[in-house]
């Protein structure tokens, strides 16, 4: 029996999940799923971190073949309603050797001078590395008690761990540095109707590309020489595409013919990999100005005393341990409010700029471009070193009215703080009077967090309704206060039963009620305080 064939072409092998209108589930290669995105509702993958990562590589390899120079280009894009399938069979051609996981001489995203045998010099790796939510190394003892070697990964999930690389590689221990992003921050991803949507929403004109980024040239994986050195420090300039597939790791999988199942997808593969060469690949220097992703929204440290800016660099916004992704609605998706505070992402602001390039040159806009904005918001919280704890992933649905509106968008940056000054008050004044229940308290906050989150997103939803946004305002002012009174309440009654007890939970529901409505007045002033004053 002939071995099965090592080359395995991504652009035709089935790796990319996808979901048809159908709501069918199927797995295709780049080539496929880029013909036909119009006919998929979406990536499909146990795992956002996967669908994430493989958005930003099929968006580069489209940003390759078109090349969008302004807003004109992208209404084309968009009223075409698919992707012209002879650019992209055009790109295959041209680039099919570059997308071959196990090649000999220029394999997908990893280094082309190891051999695909390993050698004595060659420290191997457990496959599990590829993977930031499967523990590897010294981490399996902490969180599934198991071994490295038990990890064997098929081609499609070897695919699919190598593509992650470039958004999400972290700190990991001692000469291990992050990807060209940093600590990944939270990527805002246009989402739609269909793939063709989502794909065509996060391509980029060269004004709304990071300004750190060479307009001269392309250094994107597929053009680029394949040879990763260890730890190098890229001084040059980086272009906007290398970002997109940045060689954060120096990596060479080792295969294995062996007919068994995959231990992550569960799949029978007759080819397996279970060690790999895994090190650290090229990286930026510390002191460069941060590359700005067009994905993300990064908050501007805080000015000086007499007003002046700070040297410092932005920061990401980045997952926060117990705090959803809603609570940075200011940060990522009210460009009218960033004054100075933040700088939202980059693929939001080209959107408003074509609704607006469209209205000064009276020109009709696809459907899709007048609706609402869908997007998906993709993190990995870590603890800024080696840590991986969590992913996130929330969708909202953004109304332009409401994005452009600066009286809403001042009503839900108003919102959220007050949400917060609520959270605050609740934690304040339980602390005064029964700082002996510490964990009480830690599931009273965890509780009010997931209701108020819940009530959130109807309540955005009515704000792109002609309802005047300040009745809408007071009305979440209200519903906050009744629900952070209630849940109060509620926990304050498991602090005891007794006498004692009871008198120290009235006082205590009194106190909150007050400070409660201290806070509001502060942040919103009555029209009896403002007439007074």
């Amino acid at each position: 029996m002939n071995p099965p064939p090592l080359n395995y072409n991504l652009l035709t092998a089935p790796w990319i999940a996808v979901v048809d209108h159908d709501n069918h589930l199927k797995h295709v290669g780049i080539g496929e799923v880029l013909t036909n995105a119009h006919q998929y509702q979406a990536l499909a993958d146990h795992s956002p971190i996967t669908m994430a990562s493989t958005y930003r590589l099929l968006v580069a390899i489209l940003q390759d073949i078109y090349q969008p120079d302004n807003s004109k280009a992208l209404i084309h894009i968009w009223k075409s309603e698919e992707f012209d399938s002879e650019k992209i069979t055009v790109f295959c051609e041209r680039h099919w050797q570059r997308f071959l996981l196990f090649d000999a001489a220029t394999p997908f995203y990893q280094t082309s001078d190891v051999p695909l045998k390993p050698e004595k010099e060659h420290k191997q790796k457990s496959a599990g590395y590829l993977f930031y939510e499967q523990p590897a190394g010294t981490a399996v003892a902490h969180y599934v008690h198991a071994y490295d070697k038990t990890h064997a990964y098929c081609p499609k999930c070897c695919a699919q761990g190598l593509v992650a690389i470039p958004a999400f590689a972290s700190s990991g221990g001692a000469g291990i540095k992050p990807s060209i992003n940093g600590v990944p921050p939270i990527y805002v991803l246009p989402s739609g109707a269909n793939l063709f949507e989502a794909l065509a929403g996060g391509l980029l004109t060269p004004k709304y590309q990071p300004q750190q980024a060479s307009l001269e040239q392309t250094h994107a994986w597929w053009h680029r020489n394949s040879n990763i050195v260890n730890k190098q420090e890229v001084i040059e300039v980086v272009d906007y595409l290398q970002s997109l597939t940045f060689a954060a790791r120096r990596v060479r999988l080792f295969p294995t013919y062996a007919k068994e199942n995959c231990t992550r997808c569960g799949n029978v593969s007759d080819l397996l990999v279970r060690t790999m060469l895994y090190e650290m690949g090229e990286s930026r220097p510390k002191d460069f100005l941060l590359w700005e992703d067009p994905f993300a929204a990064y908050r501007l440290p805080p000015k000086d005393k007499d007003g002046n800016a700070s040297d410092k660099k932005p920061t990401p916004i980045r997952p926060v341990l117990g705090r959803d992704t809603w609570r940075e609605y200011e940060a990522l998706f009210l460009p009218k409010l960033s004054n100075g505070r933040f700088i939202p992402p980059n693929v939001l602001l080209q959107r408003n700029r074509l609704i607006n390039y469209a209205e000064e040159r009276d020109i009709t806009l696809p459907a899709p471009l007048m609706g609402r904005i869908s997007v998906q918001c993709v993190g990995l919280r870590t603890d800024m070193k080696a840590k991986i704890f969590e992913w996130q992933q929330t969708g909202f649905q953004l109304a332009p009215s409401v994005l452009n509106d600066v009286q809403r968008s001042d009503a839900i940056a108003k919102a959220i703080a007050f949400a917060a000054s609520s959270a605050a008050v609740m934690s304040r004044v339980w602390q005064t009077h029964f700082d002996h229940s510490k964990s009480l308290k830690a599931n009273m906050l965890a509780h009010y967090w997931r209701e108020v989150g819940a009530q959130f997103h109807p309540w955005v939803a009515e704000l792109s309704t002609n309802v005047d946004s300040a009745v809408l305002l007071e009305q979440w002012l209200t519903q906050t206060q009744k629900t952070t009174n209630r849940i109060f309440r509620d926990y304050a009654e498991m602090s005891g039963r007794n006498a004692v007890a009871l008198r120290k939970q009235v006082e205590a529901e009194a106190h909150c009620q007050n400070a409660l409505r201290k806070a509001r007045e502060k942040l919103v002033p009555s029209k009896e305080s403002t007439d007074a004053n």
